[in-house]
């Protein structure tokens, strides 16, 4: 799809994320994760065992960016596509995939740059087995993994309650950084669009206003354009919010000893944005602690 036609449906945020979601995603592949059961770490010398512990912490990390941003890219690119195909169900069906989405990603992973930022000095000390007070960062791993294997369990499960999946309108209701009642009503309105409901069918209906109705299957693209258009400021919001928290933990990330975690191409964020500069400060004033 051409960058006008991005721009149409998506705005200057799409212009701007879309080619960078791209490329991440043609270089998000092949990396490993070793999760050693907890019984193995325990029989572990005390320094290997700490390495080991954060080590997986920083896999989580990068496995729970990495899935945001390749998931964020099927339900654009699907969004896209369906707007090529002059689908409006499957463009409407793709972009509330894309708010779900966004919700869960805000949910879980919008602070964990800031943390590990924020202990970085200690945590790499852990990972050169430097002798240090050991670091407990109270629910991060907890919430990795609720972000990365939360999902619907049967009532007799044995799993941790944050393998429990939330409902899906409380993942829509943590984007308060953007006027609630406005994702609600966008949300809402794809849903009746997805959803067997009058909205479902009225897309091809024109109505005169008094008595007579026809029936159409060409206004697909005058739909999408609309819809795009009414909720401009909505799918702005969600491009950041997709987008910013997973690419600033890739990038935190490059700053740690553990190759499996680093991500060149990440380095493409501007510097000079104000999230990263307060990352930024957070690594000195970790570093500054560390030295005193």
């Amino acid at each position: 799809m051409e960058n006008n036609q991005v721009e149409l449906l998506f705005g200057k945020a799409g212009l701007e994320f879309v080619p960078f979601v791209d490329q991440l995603a043609n270089v998000l592949t092949g990396h490993q994760y070793t999760i050693v059961p907890l019984a193995e770490i325990e029989s572990l010398e005390a320094l290997e065992a700490i390495k080991t512990m954060w080590t997986e912490i920083l896999y989580r990390s990068h496995w729970a960016a990495s899935t945001s941003i390749l998931r964020t890219h099927r339900w654009v690119h699907a969004a896209l596509n369906a707007a090529t195909a002059a689908n409006y169900i499957e463009f409407s069906s793709s972009l509330r995939g894309f708010l779900e989405s966004g919700g869960d990603t805000f949910d879980g992973l919008k602070d964990v740059a800031t943390t590990l930022a924020e202990h970085s000095s200690h945590i790499t000390k852990h990972l050169n087995k430097e002798k240090a007070e050991l670091l407990l960062i109270s629910g991060l791993e907890e919430k990795l993994i609720h972000f990365t294997h939360a999902r619907r369990l049967a009532k007799s499960h044995s799993f941790p309650e944050y393998h429990e999946a939330k409902p899906t309108t409380e993942y829509i209701r943590q984007l308060q950084e953007l006027n609630e009642t406005v994702v609600l009503e966008c949300y809402s309105e794809l849903c009746q669009i997805t959803h067997p409901a009058a909205l479902s069918l009225s897309c091809f209906l024109d109505y005169d206003g008094e008595n007579l109705f026809i029936l159409r299957n060409n206004k697909d693209l005058a739909l999408i354009t609309d819809l795009c258009r009414r909720y401009s400021d909505v799918i702005n919001k969600i491009f950041h919010i997709s987008v910013n928290a997973p690419m600033l933990i890739l990038k935190v990330l490059n700053r740690f000893p553990v190759p499996g975690v680093a991500t060149p191409n990440v380095e493409l964020i501007d510097s000079e944005a104000p999230a990263w500069l307060k990352i930024e400060k957070l690594f000195k004033e970790s570093s500054r602690t560390a030295e005193a």
